[in-house]
């Protein structure tokens, strides 16, 4: 399934944030309005 992102994190879980915050994924490139309402609704 193509839309699945999997991440193939390293055996040694003190790099998973580096590898996560390598990656383009996950960065926000704007905030949507359902964005919002969903920061309200926490």
């Amino acid at each position: 399934m193509p839309q699945i992102l999997t991440v193939d994190l390293p055996q040694d879980p003190s790099q998973y944030a580096q590898t996560i915050k390598k990656m383009n994924e996950f960065n926000v490139l704007n905030i949507t309005d359902e964005d919002t309402k969903r920061e309200k609704c926490m």
